[in-house]
């Protein structure tokens, strides 16, 4: 599954470069048509005012620059007709890419704040560590359910502690049920995972491993929540939900368009 997803990565980097040279090329052509254009009218103008001597001089440069003209803009269609293509192979093989990522990332969970048992922690102890916290809070998961468990590299490493835990299952009913106890992680009590009594733990969260898609569109969310005064904003399955209060209806957040609408359906309240 990780090497299609990387492979697919590839083929959409190739499609954005070409996509990319492709408008480059529109771009001079519009210039070389508006150029052409004023041309032509120049031309035209020229025609009408040269004496009878000239008229056939005139007339052949006239021709010569619409059938130029002409040439150019069937090469713009040619190269926008190939660009809607480009664009819409991009869209289809980005879309691919993203239901893959996301069926992946749907075996996993993040443990935020679980502290590191050593600074040169490898996959097993951290996944024996997770084992130690999924079944203190009353799972029945043991490391058989467990594919890996690594450390990550924070996403604001100024903030110091441990390092993010990426933790995939190798079945999803294990997932849903640790997450199902997630709340009860408060909890939890240095002995419980391994550690000595005095340790200190932090704030241990447990929360769904999002694409980084739909991480970005989270924290976009979060913002217009805090702008607007929304009081919930939270991911379930992968999902992306607001709620402006607790007795109103959740609204799913689809993508950075549906949330620009909302922006703009604030604004309209405000004006109002």
């Amino acid at each position: 599954m990780d090497s299609q997803v990387k492979s697919l990565k590839k083929s959409n980097g190739k499609l954005k470069k070409q996509l990319a040279e492709a408008n480059v090329a529109l771009r001079r052509l519009e210039k070389r048509v508006s150029d052409q254009e004023q041309s032509l009218d120049e031309a035209k103008e020229q025609n009408g005012g040269a004496q009878v001597a000239l008229q056939r001089e005139a007339e052949n440069s006239l021709d010569f620059l619409s059938q130029e003209y002409e040439e150019t803009k069937s090469e713009l269609g040619r190269i926008c007709s190939s660009l809607k293509s480009i664009q819409g192979r991009l869209d289809s093989l980005e879309k691919t890419v993203d239901e893959m990522a996301s069926y992946s990332y749907s075996f996993n969970v993040k443990v935020l704040g679980l502290p590191e048992i050593s600074e040169n922690e490898n996959a097993q102890e951290t996944s024996e560590l997770c084992t130690r916290l999924f079944a203190s809070l009353g799972t029945d998961v043991s490391l058989r359910d467990i594919d890996i468990a690594h450390r990550v590299p924070a996403r604001n490493s100024s903030r110091g502690g441990p390092k993010p835990v990426v933790c995939k299952f190798t079945r999803r009913l294990a997932r849903a049920a640790v997450l199902s106890k997630r709340k009860d992680v408060s909890k939890i009590k240095p002995t419980d995972i391994g550690l000595a009594e005095e340790d200190e733990i932090p704030s241990i969260r447990i929360v769904e491993h999002l694409v980084p898609r739909v991480q970005k569109l989270f924290s976009d969310v979060k913002a217009f929540r805090d702008r607007y005064q929304y009081e919930f904003a939270w991911v379930k399955n992968g999902n992306v939900l607001l709620r402006k209060h607790s007795d109103s209806s959740a609204i799913k957040v689809h993508s950075v368009e549906h949330l620009s609408d909302l922006v703009r359906q604030e604004h309209e309240m405000l004006i109002t």
